[in-house]
């Protein structure tokens, strides 16, 4: 063999060696983040027994591990789409459902988008709060200085079985939340109400509850 061969040879193997290295780093911290992720929000321990703000420190530590993978995959650390990397570690955390995972994917993303737009994923004062399971300082906007604190889209007296379900949680400036009624049928609660039903996650005896509490209401405005 010619030295010239012999060198692109070499080459050529330490080039496809690096790139099975590389492939191989991606991949394990692909499922790192999937298992963090999955740990985190795992459906068997967020019942509705558990302490309110146990299941919201869960939630807002997801929150910074989402925006962590999103980092990787802006840095090319990781190769897989951020919808695909939550189907994976929500499906790994035990929700089966379809509709269920895309409720639980679609509020992660609102949570995350919000927090980035409100300047506090960005700073590290604001991830440790997050990470401690404490209401962040808001560093952006129209609430800048406001607390971002977790509300439920039903409240645990309207809906117990869901009080700790994360597609129940949103996060609101503590200001809005104040003003937030936990016995209130708003338009939003309605909203939730008529989501939750059509995907089973409510039960049959609650939704009829409430639904009786929603005609008595239209029919009091009438």
């Amino acid at each position: 063999m010619q030295p010239i061969n012999r060198i692109l040879l070499i080459l050529l193997v330490a080039a496809g060696a690096f790139y099975y290295w590389l492939k191989q780093q991606s991949k394990g911290e692909y499922d790192r983040q999937v298992g963090a992720l999955a740990a985190t929000l795992d459906r068997r321990s967020l019942s509705p027994a558990m302490p309110p703000a146990q299941a919201e420190g869960m939630f807002l530590r997801a929150i910074v591990i989402f925006s962590d993978y999103r980092t990787l995959l802006a840095r090319g650390r990781v190769h897989t789409g951020e919808e695909a990397y939550l189907k994976d570690a929500l499906t790994a955390a035990g929700y089966v459902s379809q509709a269920e995972l895309q409720m639980v994917s679609r509020t992660l993303r609102d949570s995350l988008n919000l927090c980035q737009q409100m300047k506090i994923t960005s700073g590290a004062e604001g991830t440790k709060a997050l990470l401690n399971g404490q209401s962040p300082v808001i560093r952006a906007g129209s609430f800048k200085g406001d607390n971002l604190v977790i509300a439920r889209r039903l409240s645990a007296a309207l809906a117990p079985e869901l009080a700790n379900h994360p597609a129940n949680l949103a996060l609101v400036p503590a200001s809005a939340a104040a003003l937030m009624w936990p016995l209130t049928l708003s338009n939003g609660t309605v909203a939730a109400l008529n989501e939750f039903k059509t995907h089973n996650l409510l039960d049959p005896k609650t939704a009829l509850d409430l639904k009786q509490r929603l005609e008595q209401v239209k029919a009091a405005r009438q």
